[in-house]
């Protein structure tokens, strides 16, 4: 977590962004997670956060992507089930391992 009056760079504030959706999904749930849960896990406002991430279909997008680059399997096991573009794309491997994430 990073200060609130922290200047930071704007990769960096975009991936504290991104890492702090990815544990509020893992929490909530990808379709459940809002702004202000984001929000809430990185600190700031709910409106940096939608400055950064823009609308829910877009957040959802890049928190899926980022989901399946680091293989969070609890948040693709989530997207198969919802038949998110992205998840459904993701490695055969990594959805197989997802799918087996569900059945535990």
């Amino acid at each position: 977590m990073v200060p609130k009056n922290t200047k930071l760079a704007r990769p960096v504030r975009l991936q504290s962004i991104l890492a702090a959706a990815l544990d509020a999904s893992e929490r909530k749930g990808y379709n459940k997670v809002t702004r202000a849960d984001i929000a809430k896990v990185a600190a700031m406002t709910p409106s940096l956060v939608a400055y950064y991430l823009g609308p829910m279909h877009a957040l959802r997008q890049q928190v899926m992507q980022e989901a399946v680059r680091q293989e969070r399997l609890a948040i693709v096991a989530q997207g198969i089930a919802l038949r998110d573009p992205v998840a459904m794309q993701a490695p055969a491997l990594l959805r197989q391992a997802a799918v087996s994430h569900m059945s535990k």
